[in-house]
């Protein structure tokens, strides 16, 4: 019988700049626990929060690339947020958008990305100011009582719409299917059916499966199935299925 995983709470989103993620280490943990960044100022970042500005978008093209992606520069540093399925999240993403991202840090050679989970546009572009306060790049004794008003207010509808989300997301989560070996099937047919003699990206097995199975669920039978020996790593963070 394969080895019980512990069910895993969900991360917070930590609030960051990319300038922390890209400079800080990314750190692979074994088994079920999340990988994660950690930062200069000795932060442990496995999931987030980055408000940014959309300075490129390039959509899935079969053939072409296997994600969509949008770039964020904040001011401190440039970053890929990528998506391999679920690409309608990205529609209408265009050029100079503000948006808040939630994602999860991962490492692909020596580059760092975001698997994205949360992307929302912001239309008052007052908010950079709000995070920037936040993060204490600008002293707050430059903001006068009534603007911080203002902002506390922002703060609060993006911070609401953001966790309106998140708790959506937790509801189809408890909506899931109790995952049994048909979960494994269908992860080791998916791997079949798409390696082509290098293996698979775990993120993209993740992506895919995450739109009807919450991603601690999809992470934990993918884990389940390596120490079963139904899967095996050909190198970090790409998987093949043994035959």
């Amino acid at each position: 019988m394969a080895e019980l995983i512990p069910k895993q709470q969900r991360q917070v989103a930590i609030i960051c700049c990319i300038k922390d993620i890209l400079e800080g280490e990314y750190k692979k943990e074994e088994g079920w626990l999340p990988n994660y960044v950690l930062t200069k100022s000795n932060h442990k970042v496995s999931r987030a929060n980055i408000i940014g500005v959309v300075v490129e978008v390039d959509f899935f093209e079969p053939g072409k690339n296997s994600y969509s992606q949008i770039i964020l520069d904040d001011g401190s540093g440039r970053i890929s947020t990528r998506l391999f399925e679920d690409f309608d999240k990205l529609k209408g993403m265009n050029i100079g958008d503000v948006v808040v991202v939630i994602g999860r840090p991962r490492e692909f050679g020596n580059e760092k990305y975001l698997l994205l989970e949360i992307v929302k546009k912001i239309e008052d572009r007052r908010w950079v100011d709000v995070r920037k306060l936040e993060l204490s790049i600008v002293d707050p004794v430059q903001i006068n009582v009534d603007k911080s008003n203002k902002y506390a207010e922002m703060r609060e509808a993006i911070e609401n719409s953001v966790v309106k989300e998140e708790n959506s997301e937790e509801e189809n989560a408890e909506k899931d299917i109790e995952i049994t070996e048909s979960l494994m099937t269908a992860i080791g047919k998916y791997i079949r059916e798409n390696d082509k003699d290098e293996g698979v990206a775990v993120d993209e097995i993740i992506s895919h499966f995450s739109s009807n199975n919450s991603v601690e669920k999809v992470e934990e039978k993918i884990q389940e199935m390596l120490k079963q020996g139904i899967l095996f790593e050909v190198r970090p963070g790409i998987i093949k299925f043994l035959e």
